[in-house]
């Protein structure tokens, strides 16, 4: 039984171990360019609400920083 146990670990390991020389070659889903973001409206207005969101939150986050975070220190 244990023989059994032991061929059928080793085989498994053989067969886990071993790897494929070709690999997948994707470009990256989250990287676009200019052209594709102002190529239709919807991606456009995507883009800048996306830059105005961002610039809010910072807008906030700086305002703590220097409005509400030195009073508690």
């Amino acid at each position: 039984m244990k023989k059994i146990v032991y061929s059928t670990l080793f085989f498994a390991g053989m067969f886990l171990t071993t790897a494929c020389s070709d690999y997948l070659e994707v470009g990256s889903p989250s990287i676009v360019d200019s052209d594709f973001v102002f190529s239709n409206p919807t991606t456009a207005r995507a883009a800048l609400d996306g830059g105005i969101v961002r610039r809010i939150r910072f807008l906030v986050m700086d305002c703590f920083m220097l409005l509400i975070l030195p009073g508690l220190i």
